[in-house]
């Protein structure tokens, strides 16, 4: 049981680690682009199937718990 904890602990570490560097890596070409945030806001309207992103608290939430959980 205790080399599960283990693994599973190790699992959600990389996890978050992963999804943490593509977060830092999707800011960073927003940045260059001179528009933040558009990326996370353009990938959340796409999975709610919506033909038009425009930057929202609220899309930039739902793409980052999204992300987070798939992850």
């Amino acid at each position: 049981m205790r080399d599960r904890d283990g693994v599973l602990r190790q699992g959600v570490v990389g996890g978050l680690v992963a999804a943490t560097a593509i977060v830092v890596f999707f800011l960073v070409v927003d940045l260059a682009r001179g528009q933040l945030f558009q990326t996370p806001a353009f990938l959340a309207s796409v999975l709610l199937g919506r033909a038009e992103a425009e930057v929202g608290f609220g899309l930039i939430v739902i793409y980052t718990v999204l992300h987070y959980a798939v992850f």
